[in-house]
């Protein structure tokens, strides 16, 4: 790449992490023999050289419940394009042991969790609060009890009493719930 761009290595490597310590020219002289060449960065190399695992795991569940599907695949989606990969665990089909997770990322294979399954067990996340990694778990859509891990939850009872509120000011009067199990709601 350096040889094609006609400059030193040193260099290529600047423009690919700080293009701002670069001259214009020197910098579209290297951008130019990347299209060329079709040059890709290796993100395994790059990702052991900064320390950094590049991937995310989402835990679920059952994944296959459309529910969970669904909410993957837009995450899925929502890391395309970063530096990041995801890998994806049903956690209904093959539970994690006790320390798997917090060795996930204590062996750098991750660098993050989200997670959709608040049935995790307790032993699991106190091990992963223990080792000092349990600040890189957030919960989504399923929770544990608690205030020591994130949450990204939406507030179902102010979403159902906007949807009312819409439909009664739409001229609607007979409108009917439908819920699951009361231990559910």
């Amino acid at each position: 790449m350096a040889r094609t761009a006609g400059v030193s290595t040193a260099k290529v490597s600047r423009a690919l992490g700080n293009p701002d310590l670069l001259t214009d020219r020197t910098w579209n002289a290297v951008f130019d023999a990347i299209r060329r060449t079709g040059y890709r960065v290796n993100q395994a190399v790059r990702n052991l050289r900064m320390q950094r695992a590049g991937a995310v795991l989402l835990l679920a569940p059952n994944l296959g419940k459309p529910f969970y599907s669904t909410i993957l695949a837009g995450l899925s989606a929502g890391f395309a394009g970063s530096d990041y990969a995801v890998l994806i665990s049903d956690t209904e089909a093959r539970p994690l042991g006790h320390t798997e997770l917090a060795g996930n990322f204590l062996d750098g294979r991750i660098g993050g969790v989200i997670s959709l399954d608040g049935g995790l067990p307790p032993a699991m996340l106190d091990h992963c609060v223990e080792t000092g990694v349990g600040n890189r778990i957030v919960f989504a859509c399923e929770w544990v009890k608690g205030d020591r891990f994130p949450v990204v939850q939406s507030d179902n009872v102010k979403g159902a009493r906007l949807a009312i509120r819409h439909l009664h000011d739409l001229g609607h009067r007979r409108i009917a719930h439908v819920t699951g199990p009361r231990a559910m709601c």
